[in-house]
C-alpha cells in the first residue's frame, strides 16, 4: 500500500509540471527601411503683416516631427485572433514598452507587423505655414511566440542621410542632419517676394529609419522551504504545490530526505502554497513571488489523531 501512495504522489507531481507554463526566449528583429521622399509646393499668398522678403536673404523654418507606430499582431494557427496597437511620439526617436497582456490576447506564435508614420511640419513665422511633408514605411512581418507577461520593447532611430530645399527657397539643408531633427533650419530666398504673393519650393530627403523590437519573456521566481512535523524533524515525500491566485495555474513538486522542497519558474504574483503528507493535516499559505527572486514558505505539518 506504501507503494502504491508514493506512485500515486509521483504521478501527481508529474501532472502538475506538465500543466506549468514555460517562458519564451528572447525573440529580436532588427531592421532598417530607407525612405525617399520628393514632391513641390505651393502656398501663399505671403500673410500680412505687409512684409518682403529679399533675393539672397536667410529665412528660418521652424520644423515639428509628429510620429507614429502601429503593431499588428495575428496568431499563426487562429487568424481570426488579431490585434493592433499604436503609439505616437515627437521627433526622430521612439522608445515604446508594453505587456503583451494588455493586449488581450491567449499565448502561442504570433506573426507580427510594424508600420510607422511621420508628418513633418514646418513655418516661416509670421509669412505663414508651409504643407505638411507626409512619410511612411513597413517593416517586413516576422514570427515570435509570446508567452503570459513577456515585455515587448519597440526603439526606432530616422536618420536624415540627405535633403536639400529648392524653388523659391534653395538649401541644401546638410548631410546628414543630426537625430531628432532640428527644430529649425536656415534656407535661401532665390527672388524677391513681397505680400500677397504666392510662393513655391521643393523639398528631397532620403531618410533610414533604424529599428529594433524585442520581446523578453517574464522573468520567473521560485518558491522554496522546508516540511517537518512539530518536534522540527523534517518529512520526506510530502507533496507541495503551488497555486497561482489570479491565472490558477499550479507547479508542484515533492520534499526530499531533509525536507526540502523547491519550485522554479513560477510567474510573479500571489500564490496559495499546499503541503500535504499522508497521516498529516494539510498545511495551507500564501506568498508572493516576485520576478528573479525566491519566496521562503515552509511547513509546520500536525499528525492527524489516529482514526
Amino acid at each position: 500500500m506504501k507503494t502504491i501512495n508514493k506512485l500515486s504522489i509521483v504521478l501527481i507531481v508529474c501532472g502538475l509540471i506538465m500543466l506549468n507554463w514555460h517562458t519564451t526566449a528572447l525573440s529580436q528583429q532588427i531592421g532598417d527601411q530607407t525612405i525617399s521622399y520628393s514632391d513641390s509646393f505651393e502656398f501663399g499668398p505671403l500673410s500680412d503683416p505687409p512684409g518682403r522678403i529679399g533675393e539672397g536673404d536667410s529665412v528660418t523654418i521652424s520644423l515639428a516631427l509628429s510620429s507614429s507606430a502601429t503593431m499588428t499582431l495575428v496568431k499563426v494557427d487562429e487568424p481570426d485572433i488579431i490585434a493592433s496597437i499604436s503609439t505616437s511620439f515627437s521627433g526622430g526617436i521612439l522608445m515604446w514598452e508594453f505587456l503583451f497582456d494588455d493586449l488581450g490576447l491567449p499565448p502561442g506564435m504570433y506573426e507580427i507587423t510594424e508600420s510607422f508614420e511621420g508628418t513633418l511640419s514646418g513655418s516661416l513665422g509670421m509669412f505663414g505655414d508651409l504643407p505638411p511633408v507626409e512619410v511612411s514605411t513597413d517593416f517586413d512581418a516576422w514570427q515570435a511566440n509570446l508567452s503570459r507577461g513577456a515585455i515587448i520593447i519597440v526603439e526606432a532611430v530616422a536618420q536624415v542621410d540627405a535633403a536639400s530645399v529648392g524653388g523659391d527657397f534653395v538649401g541644401p539643408l546638410g548631410m546628414p542632419l543630426p537625430s531628432p531633427i532640428p527644430s529649425s533650419i536656415k534656407v535661401r530666398a532665390t527672388r524677391d517676394i513681397e505680400s500677397g504673393e504666392m510662393m513655391s519650393y521643393s523639398v528631397a530627403f532620403t531618410a533610414t529609419l533604424h529599428k529594433e523590437t524585442s520581446i523578453t519573456p517574464i522573468i520567473p521566481g521560485t518558491i522554496n522551504g522546508t516540511v517537518a512535523d512539530r518536534t522540527e524533524n523534517p518529512i520526506k515525500w510530502a507533496l507541495v504545490i503551488a497555486i497561482n491566485a489570479e491565472t490558477k495555474e499550479k507547479a508542484g513538486t515533492i520534499t526530499d530526505v531533509d525536507g526540502y522542497y523547491e519550485i522554479n519558474d513560477l510567474e510573479p504574483g500571489n500564490y496559495l502554497v499546499i503541503g500535504i503528507k499522508k497521516g498529516y493535516k494539510t498545511g495551507i499559505r500564501k506568498a508572493e513571488v516576485i520576478a528573479g527572486e525566491a519566496t521562503t514558505v515552509n511547513f509546520t505539518l500536525k499528525r492527524k489523531p489516529p482514526e
